[in-house]
């Protein structure tokens, strides 16, 4: 995910990712970690759905997601972290 400074977030809904877990959960196939410190911010979602979206992780970095057409994906899925 691309890491977004607070003045950058617009008019985007943020969620907040807890203790608890992910922000969402979903049946697809795709998970987006943080884009500063890898944490997993969701699990199982399709990134077309939550491109208007903006993560906030418990480092306190704000994440939107990048997203790519179908067919420059590497396969289902994100990779994740180096």
């Amino acid at each position: 995910m691309l890491v977004v400074s607070d003045r950058d977030l617009g008019s985007s809904a943020v969620l907040n990712r807890t203790e608890l877990g992910p922000c969402l959960r979903g049946s697809g196939a795709t998970t987006l970690w943080c884009g500063n410190c890898g944490t997993v911010l969701t699990e199982g979602v399709d990134p077309e759905r939550v491109c208007d979206l903006v993560f906030r992780c418990p480092c306190g970095a704000y994440n939107r997601p990048i997203v790519r057409p179908a067919d420059e994906r590497a396969g289902p899925g994100a990779q994740p972290p180096l």
